[in-house]
C-alpha cells in the first residue's frame, strides 16, 4: 500500500507528467500526452489542485495519482463527475489503485452533494477496452460498463471535393463568434447521453487548450446564423508513437433544426481537406456507439473506419 496520499500542488505537475508517460508506454495507450496538457490543469476552472487531485507517494516517489473532475450545471436531470488516474506499472497489484479510487469516490461524493436535489449523481470513467487492469479495478469497486465509444480513422491520400449544402455557407472559424459557438454546441449536444452544458468560463479554457487548431476549424452559417461547427485539433507528439500525423475532428455539432441537411458532412469534408493541405495524413474522430443522430453511420459513409474502442463505466452515488 502507498505510504502517503497527499494533495497535489503545482510543483508536482512535472513528476505527474512523467508518471503518466510511463503508464502510457507500458499500457500501449495510443497517445503521447504533451506536457502542455498537464501544465493547463492548474488553470482548469473545474479543478482545484488541492481538493480534486491526490498523489500517491512511496519513499519520496510519485507512484500514482487520482483526479475527480466535475463541471456543475443546473440543467438536466443528472450530475456527473469523472474519475481519472493512473498507477505506475511497477507498483500495481499492491492496493495503490484501490486506495486512489476510494479517495476519488469520496471526493466525488462530496463534490456531487452540491448538485441540485433533483439530479441523479454519477461517477464515470473512460478507458480503452484493452486497459484490462483498469477495467478490472473499476468493476471490483462496483462500476458497471454503461457505454461504448469508438475512435475512427480515415486516410487522406487525395484531394477531397467538399459538398455545398443548399443555403449553407461553410466558413473559417471566427474567434469573435466564440460565444455563439458555445451556445450552439450546448444545444446540439443537449440530447446526447452524458453531455453537460459548458459555461462561458469553461468554454474559454476548452477552446484554448493544447492541441486545438482553430485555424483548421469551421463554422456553418445559414443567413449569417451559426447552425453548425467543427472545432478541430492536432497532437504532433502522437506521431512518434503512431507514425501518423492525425487531424482530429474534436467537437462536431449541428443545430437540431438543421440536421439531415448535409451540414455535418460538409464540415467533416472541409476539415479533412484542410488537414490534408496542412500535411496531416489521417483524420480521426470519436463517436458514441449509440449516438442518437446516426453519427456513427455518417462517419462510416465518409470513409472512417473503427480503430479503437473505449468503455465508460458508471457508479451511482
Amino acid at each position: 500500500m502507498a505510504d502517503l496520499l497527499r494533495p497535489i500542488n503545482q510543483a508536482d505537475l512535472p513528476e505527474l507528467f512523467e508518471l503518466q508517460r510511463r503508464v502510457e508506454v507500458h499500457d500501449n495507450i495510443p497517445i503521447v500526452t504533451p506536457w502542455e496538457e498537464f501544465e493547463e490543469i492548474k488553470d482548469d476552472p473545474s479543478t482545484d489542485l488541492a481538493k480534486d487531485m491526490v498523489l500517491a507517494v512511496r519513499d519520496g516517489r510519485a507512484i500514482g495519482y487520482g483526479r475527480f473532475w466535475y463541471r456543475p450545471s443546473e440543467d438536466g436531470n443528472h450530475a456527473k463527475g469523472h474519475a481519472i488516474g493512473a498507477v505506475d506499472p511497477v507498483f500495481r497489484r499492491q492496493g495503490v489503485g484501490s486506495q486512489i479510487l476510494t479517495w476519488t469516490f469520496a471526493r466525488g461524493t462530496e463534490s456531487l452533494a452540491t448538485a441540485p436535489a433533483h439530479q441523479e449523481r454519477y461517477i464515470r470513467t473512460h478507458v480503452y477496452d484493452f486497459e484490462t487492469e483498469a477495467v478490472a479495478l473499476y468493476e471490483r469497486h462496483g462500476f458497471k460498463p454503461i457505454r461504448y465509444y469508438a475512435e475512427l480513422i480515415r486516410p487522406l491520400p487525395e484531394p477531397i471535393e467538399v459538398p455545398e449544402p443548399h443555403g449553407v455557407d461553410i466558413v473559417e472559424w471566427d474567434d469573435d463568434r466564440s460565444e455563439e459557438v458555445r451556445q450552439l454546441m450546448n444545444l446540439a449536444f443537449r440530447d446526447h447521453w452524458g453531455s453537460t452544458p459548458v459555461d462561458a468560463v469553461n468554454w474559454e479554457h476548452r477552446i484554448r487548450r493544447a492541441g486545438n487548431r482553430l485555424d483548421a476549424s469551421y463554422l456553418a452559417l445559414v443567413n449569417g446564423r451559426i447552425v453548425g461547427a467543427s472545432m478541430n485539433a492536432h497532437y504532433p507528439t502522437d506521431q512518434q508513437l503512431t507514425g501518423r500525423l492525425d487531424g482530429w475532428i474534436a467537437t462536431l455539432g449541428t443545430h437540431p433544426e438543421f440536421r439531415k441537411q448535409g451540414i455535418a458532412s460538409a464540415l467533416v469534408e472541409i476539415s479533412c481537406e484542410r488537414f490534408r493541405e496542412l500535411g496531416w495524413d489521417h483524420a480521426m474522430i470519436g463517436v458514441d456507439s449509440e449516438n442518437p443522430t446516426g453519427a456513427y453511420g455518417l462517419y462510416q459513409s465518409l470513409g472512417f473506419r473503427p480503430l479503437y474502442r473505449l468503455i465508460s463505466h458508471q457508479l451511482q452515488v
